[in-house]
């Protein structure tokens, strides 16, 4: 896992939600970790702003599939709609 490839589609458990993958670990018996980056919509009305949230997944087939272990980082505060 020292050189990166191709990208490809991996198939997520969980909520329904776009998750671009960050970073990720391999731990000694190889389950994967992966930290991911998603920008949830409908954020604020008639807008694209949104309030991005950094997520966790675990994966025990070489990354393959993931399950969504949820969301672990996000704002504090609710966005400015106006800005």
């Amino acid at each position: 896992m020292y050189e990166l490839g191709e990208a490809e589609l991996v198939q997520w458990e969980g909520p329904a939600r776009s998750r671009w993958i960050e970073s990720a670990w391999v731990d000694a018996d190889q389950t994967m970790y992966a930290w991911y980056h998603s920008e949830p919509g409908g954020t604020c009305p008639n807008s694209n702003l949104t309030a991005p949230v950094i997520g966790a997944g675990v994966s025990t087939d070489g990354g393959r599939t993931f399950i969504d272990l949820g969301i672990i980082l996000e704002a504090g505060d609710k966005p400015n709609c106006g800005a």
